[in-house]
């Protein structure tokens, strides 16, 4: 009899696989909702945590483990590459397991800071429920957080 090997990043609740905290970092407030949104439906992340510019990413960072964040690159107060330098250098912030580039613009010096710092998962605005779910669902396999 074959055993699915368990996700020791998912969480069980009743029989289905419910994974960590994604923090959402995106100063328009209406991405956020529409992110949000999109992330309720596909019913698998615990918490979807908020934050609108960089000083309060790095602070949510440093409070709380999240298993995905999804960032753009554009923010105020802190830019999003400042975010990941912040994550890549302090090994005592808190477990971080994915991190998705969610950007309108991403041109090639970006590109390649963003990438020298581990990253190389991207979604490009605007995008819909449907590209958005299908982009981040295969990120997702990849990482094996969904089977």
């Amino acid at each position: 009899m074959a055993h699915d090997k368990e996700d020791p990043k998912a969480l069980k609740v009743v029989g289905k696989k419910v994974y960590g905290d994604v923090l959402i970092v995106d100063d328009d407030k209406d991405i956020c909702e529409v992110v949000q949104s999109y992330l309720k439906s596909m019913d698998c992340f615990r918490n979807l945590i908020v934050a609108n510019d960089g000083v309060m990413a790095n602070l949510k960072i440093g409070l709380q483990r999240f298993c995905l964040i999804l960032l753009d690159l554009n923010l105020p107060k802190r830019t999003g590459e400042d975010i990941l330098n912040c994550i890549h250098e302090k090994k005592d912030f808190n477990s971080v397991l994915d991190v998705v580039i969610m950007s309108g613009t991403v041109n090639e010096r970006k590109f390649e800071a963003v990438r020298r710092l581990g990253v190389n998962k991207f979604i490009l605005k605007p995008f819909t429920k449907e590209s958005f779910v299908t982009k981040l669902q295969g990120f997702m396999k990849h990482k094996k957080f969904v089977n």
